[in-house]
């Protein structure tokens, strides 16, 4: 297969990789519904994770990079319409860099990297969420990507 002369070698990708810090990760955004008449007793909910990427080019500085990723949770019994509960978290994540890279390296990070970083705090969220509306907690799979 060619070789896109645009595209980074995962060799290039790694050396720009260790320029890069995590800054911050702040919940910005967040809500739960839970709609007591559709949650089953004594039956299994199915599981529908959607997850939005944004770049946030107003926060971008010489040394800073930001990105806002949205998670957004469902559980239901038959349809995703009638679900039982909805969790969705929006955070602001943001990144020092040594350098200026590229936007094809961030776009690359944004899809092998920053949900390592956020998943962790999504995954707590909604563990400490279905506690507090009174359902079993839900505990997350590790992110195996």
């Amino acid at each position: 297969m060619a070789k896109n002369k645009n595209s980074l070698s995962p060799k290039e990708y790694n050396k720009n990789l260790r320029s890069v810090d995590l800054r911050s990760i702040t919940l910005i955004d967040c809500s739960v519904k839970l709609k007591k008449e559709n949650f089953p007793h004594n039956k299994e909910l199915s599981i529908s994770i959607k997850d939005d990427i944004q770049f946030d080019d107003k926060l971008l500085t010489e040394d800073t990079i930001a990105f806002y990723q949205k998670y957004q949770l469902t559980t239901y019994e038959k349809n995703k319409r009638d679900f039982a509960f909805k969790i969705v978290a929006k955070y602001e994540v943001t990144f020092k860099q040594e350098q200026i890279l590229s936007k094809e390296f961030w776009h690359i990070f944004s899809g092998l990297n920053l949900h390592i970083n956020t998943w962790p705090y999504f995954r707590e969220f909604v563990q400490n969420m279905t506690q507090r509306i009174n359902v079993p907690p839900l505990t997350l799979q590790l992110l195996k990507k």
